[in-house]
């Protein structure tokens, strides 16, 4: 009987020092800041994407992935992905595309 006490008291030291050194999926990526940021980014785009297609924020006919977007390589790329998702937009998205580019620069590394 000492021994199986002594089995599940080795086996849950080693549960439990797997999970310390496991971070979470999401922390493996990125920090919470970081997160924090890109969807402070986000926010703002929903609310200017609504004011360029003339629509409340609910009725966006579009979705433009920001955590996507960030992790592609360049601004070029960055600037090609946005163009190919608002290609339908009614009015010019050049300062919106300038807008998003400036604040996903300004992101701390990760």
């Amino acid at each position: 009987m000492g021994d199986y006490k002594q089995f599940n008291k080795t086996l849950k030291q080693k549960k439990m020092s797997e999970k310390k050194k496991k971070p979470g999926i999401l922390t493996q990526k990125y920090d919470m800041t970081f997160l924090k940021k890109v969807n402070d980014i986000e926010v703002w785009a929903i609310s200017e994407l609504a004011k360029l297609y003339d629509v409340d924020e609910e009725s966006l006919p579009v979705e433009l992935d920001l955590h996507e977007i960030v992790e592609l390589e360049n601004d070029e790329e960055r600037t090609e992905e946005i163009k190919d998702v608002l290609k339908g937009c009614p009015k010019d998205i050049t300062s919106f595309i300038a807008e998003v580019l400036a604040k996903i620069r300004a992101l701390p590394p990760h």
